[in-house]
């Protein structure tokens, strides 16, 4: 199952493969990314998806959600729960993973925050596209390849975890590790942002399957113990909602829902961001029950759902108190209008280890 090199299959159609351009555009990327950002408050579309949703038809009437929602209007609350400037430490990114032309302008938002020097390990978990699993695959490349250089795998920590831990990894052959986009899509951003230290930095990608509720809780559990570790960056790479009728997926059209929003005078594009943001909320709270409630009640169709409920079990069991999630950009690939469109949606997110006294400093990066 070893093999010496990952190969850049998806290179020269998901992204370019002639080092010079695909290296010009990704700075081009990060160096638009504002020194400053102010978080998005997802909390005010989420209030809208509540709205369309109805309170009876609402899945977490139960939770306290409901009441979090409404202190979110208190603006000094807002501000106390978006701000995130001097607040930690950076430990975790949300990217997206779809071709450059779409979302390589997003996930420059997320990458733009890496301090290269504060790393020595990168860890990538990428939902499976092609291969039902229903456990995590590990690499079993020494080498994973870009057109901006190699990326060096941690192979004694992959092989340490594939026998330490076999109910939770497996090693994945060469043809499907290549086969698989969503870490892959992740490799050039990387090469880019620790150019100079790719000697010194080694990789682990992850491959999440199609985990149960009870392995998600499992896999995060092992993630707060062996990833969630100073000098380790956990990247978690995730498309949001595949909405049309090519993706089977079409609610807030010609039903119930689309009903309420023409009622409501809101879009159909606008109705598929307040979806997405509830998600974002709930991410944001560190709810992985909630998350795993919405994601139920709603089908969205967001690709990384596994990955993303290994981040938050990841979370609680590293003490959330002691983390900030936040969003930093939001886009659709494109705006919906009726059945006959499609988008995909796409953000960049990030999680911060937060310090009892705050530090002062002028940028998120």
């Amino acid at each position: 199952m070893r093999y010496s090199r990952r190969e850049a299959q998806h290179a020269g159609s998901w992204y370019q493969s002639d080092t010079e351009r695909l290296s010009q555009a990704l700075e081009q990327w990060l160096r638009r990314v504002p020194s400053q950002l102010t978080p998005l408050r997802p909390a005010d579309d989420a209030i809208l998806f509540r709205n369309l949703w109805g309170k009876r038809d609402h899945f977490l009437d139960d939770s306290n959600v409901e009441a979090s929602l409404s202190s979110e209007q208190n603006p000094q609350q807002v501000q106390t729960q978006t701000q995130v400037q001097g607040r930690g430490t950076l430990e975790i990114l949300v990217v997206p993973h779809a071709g450059y032309a779409y979302s390589g302008e997003t996930a420059a938002f997320a990458y733009a925050q890496v301090d290269p020097a504060r790393f020595d390990r990168v860890v990538i978990i990428g939902p499976s596209h092609h291969v039902y699993m229903q456990k995590c695959g590990l690499s079993g490349a020494e080498r994973l390849a870009t057109p901006l250089g190699d990326l060096l795998v941690d192979t004694a920590l992959v092989q340490s975890w594939s026998q330490l831990y076999p109910e939770l990894f497996e090693i994945l052959s060469k043809s499907t590790d290549e086969d698989e986009h969503s870490i892959e899509m992740q490799l050039p951003f990387l090469a880019k942002v620790f150019q100079g230290r790719l000697q010194q930095v080694r990789f682990v990608p992850i491959m999440c399957g199609a985990l149960s509720p009870s392995k998600e809780k499992a896999c995060g559990r092992f993630c707060a113990e062996q990833v969630l570790q100073p000098r380790t960056l956990l990247v978690v790479s995730t498309d949001f909602c595949h909405w049309g009728q090519r993706f089977g997926y079409t609610p807030g059209c010609k039903d119930k829902l689309a009903q309420e929003r023409q009622r409501l005078g809101v879009g159909l594009s606008d109705y598929i961001r307040a979806l997405d943001s509830m998600g974002m909320y709930l991410i944001s709270l560190k709810d992985a029950e909630g998350f795993r409630a919405y994601l139920q009640k709603t089908g969205n169709t967001i690709c990384g759902r596994h990955p993303l409920a290994v981040m938050l079990w990841a979370v609680h069991f590293a003490e959330p108190s002691a983390w900030r999630l936040v969003f930093l950009r939001y886009a659709q690939s494109s705006a919906c209008v009726d059945a006959h469109d499609s988008s995909v949606s796409y953000v960049a997110g990030a999680g911060y280890r937060v310090y009892e006294e705050p530090r002062e400093t002028k940028s998120l990066r």
